[in-house]
């Protein structure tokens, strides 16, 4: 059991552990994370998408591994930040060993001829409280200062434990999900009670035409009352009750409806990238791709962000098999077989990243203490003073210190 207890409080352990977590971030930070299927097989091969989902490297921060990995480093630094406690205060409490100390010239000394010369000596340089020590013919004057100076490392050390131990309880208590819809829309916010209605979406734009900024009006709503309303733009998300509201994205979406005949099958809001289902008729309508001001030359580009000429690139399954596939423009009337469909009304939508992390105010007390620990080692350096007087033969020993005489 000693030796899995030494074996688990090791650097070496840490050091394996940490080298593990880095190639699992290195990983993290090359596959962009949190996108569904969809949008990794855009970017990559069918083997690589495979490879994404199966190893759950899409979340990679989230996943089995990771979190082992983290609570093997968390438990790694908790054990040998109890076991280093132990050996600090011996140090701060034991006599200094001088032999480790640097060694001053002994002529330079010739003037502490007794015990009180010594005594004005070391009180003169700072080590008014000090101690000594007699044994085998020997007698050792010895003081230290700055003695919370050893604490700085144990402190840092403590910090890190803190900082990674509730970073790993944050992510596996994480929380994420996503709201979006059209100004006048609402949700719920998943698995909470409060509804999220969008007043209002709008987009600045630079003077050359750029996109400089997205801003979503948004209301949070509980049990029939606002306890939140905010305009949610880039570094400036809306927090409330531990959830943080981020500006992520935009897109199109159009209204939406299908007949067949003159029965009306679907009306709803539909958004580019997705799917509409007809399970029962066994149809499915996909909204490919949105032009908001479509090159009538046959290229599939817009040529601005305005819409002067809105035309929707869509597919059209039938019982598993793509039957169809063109684009129209926004309110054209689509006949296909006894099925009528349209887009029409195009307008923006605003997607919002919702996230709720646990442990931020621990992380935040261990980032704290590290601060404090490296005040600490840079500014409180142990000073240790050694004399050393054997028969007649007077040495002098210190640490990080000048002594003058």
């Amino acid at each position: 059991m000693k030796k899995i207890i030494n074996y688990l409080k090791s650097m070496k352990f840490g050091l394996m552990l940490l080298f593990y977590l880095v190639i699992l971030s290195f990983i993290g930070s090359m596959v962009p994370q949190g996108r569904d299927e969809i949008f990794y097989s855009r970017l990559y091969s069918e083997r690589v998408v495979n490879m994404i989902m199966l190893s759950k490297a899409d979340d990679i921060y989230h996943s089995f591994y990771f979190l082992i990995g983290a609570v093997a480093l968390s438990v790694n630094l908790f054990l040998c930040s109890i076991f280093r406690i132990n050996s600090i205060v011996k140090t701060i409490y034991s006599i200094p060993d001088y032999k480790v100390l640097t060694k001053y010239k002994s002529k330079e000394f010739t003037a502490l001829k007794d015990d009180k010369k010594i005594k004005d000596f070391m009180t003169e340089i700072g080590f008014k409280n000090y101690n000594i020590h007699e044994a085998k013919g020997e007698k050792l004057y010895y003081g230290r200062r700055n003695r919370i100076g050893y604490l700085g490392s144990w402190v840092i050390h403590l910090g890190v434990f803190l900082v990674i131990a509730f970073y790993t309880y944050g992510q596996y208590t994480y929380f994420s999900t996503a709201v979006y819809g059209v100004p006048a829309s609402s949700q719920v916010l998943e698995g909470t009670d409060i509804d999220v209605k969008i007043h209002d979406f709008k987009i600045e734009y630079r003077d050359d035409g750029s996109i400089s900024q997205y801003i979503s009006n948004i209301e949070l709503v509980k049990d029939e009352e606002t306890v939140l309303w905010k305009d949610v733009f880039v570094n400036n998300p809306l927090r409330y009750n531990g959830y943080a509201f981020y500006q992520t994205s935009t897109g199109w979406a159009t209204d939406f409806e299908i007949h067949k005949g003159d029965e009306l099958l679907k009306k709803d809001i539909f958004y580019e990238g997705t799917a509409i289902i007809e399970e029962k008729e066994g149809i499915v309508i996909q909204f490919a791709k949105f032009y908001p001001d479509f090159d009538m030359r046959g290229r599939f580009v817009s040529l601005s962000n305005d819409l002067n000429n809105p035309f929707i690139l869509y597919t059209v399954f039938y019982n598993g098999h793509r039957v169809a596939m063109n684009v129209a423009e926004a309110g054209e009337s689509i006949e296909w077989h006894q099925y009528t469909f349209k887009f029409s009304n195009p307008q923006r939508y605003t997607y919002l990243q919702v996230n709720k992390m646990k442990g931020k105010v621990g992380a935040m007390f261990g980032s704290a203490l590290i601060l404090i620990g490296l005040i600490i080692c840079f500014y409180f350096k142990p000073k240790e003073l050694v004399i050393r007087r054997e028969q007649n033969k007077l040495q002098v020993y210190g640490k990080n210190m000048i002594v003058d005489i």
